[in-house]
């Protein structure tokens, strides 16, 4: 199964603040909606709960099913499509054994670094801005990771930045 790492990073390397996005860019929306629709995702307990899970949307993101890594399974919604993992690994696991191809890992950070090494893929949107944060993630060192595709969107009426969505890919 591949691993797919999905993120938003500014120019400066942030990637949230106080447990949210530091910037709203509804191109970059859009681009996670259509990448990950009918997908599995990975993601922590805490980027779970930042989008906003309620008692009549105890799924987030409809049309995706989203492995979450948490200590206390009991704070998750019971929803057949939110599915409770102890560990990343553990995520993979469970992604594998519903038949999945790829799995895309989707946050936070101690999610990011723990997958870092072992991703085939990176589909980075690089937000050019440098906001304040209090994530960070690291820059993709050339020598590991080539670019295979590079898409620009301008800023414009409804995104205050440009963005270039990047998909790179582990080298040999």
């Amino acid at each position: 199964m591949d691993i797919t790492l999905l993120v938003a990073a500014a120019d400066n390397g942030a990637i949230g603040r106080d447990n949210r996005l530091p910037w709203h860019l509804p191109a970059d929306m859009r681009y996670f909606a259509r990448v990950t629709k009918g997908r599995a995702l990975l993601m922590g307990r805490k980027t779970f709960d930042s989008l906003g899970p309620s008692a009549e949307r105890p799924n987030p993101l409809p049309g995706r099913r989203l492995l979450v890594v948490t200590g206390e399974p009991g704070r998750l919604p019971e929803h057949p499509e939110v599915i409770p993992v102890g560990s990343p690994e553990e995520g993979i696991a469970r992604a594998g054994e519903m038949g999945e191809t790829e799995l895309f890992v989707v946050g936070g950070e101690q999610i990011f670094r723990a997958l870092w090494d072992r991703a085939d893929r990176l589909r980075l949107t690089r937000v050019h801005a440098e906001p304040e944060g209090d994530t960070f993630l690291p820059d993709p060192d050339p020598a590991e990771w080539r670019t295979v595709e590079a898409l620009e969107h301008p800023a414009d009426a409804d995104n205050p930045h440009a963005c270039t969505f990047l998909t790179l890919e582990r080298r040999p």
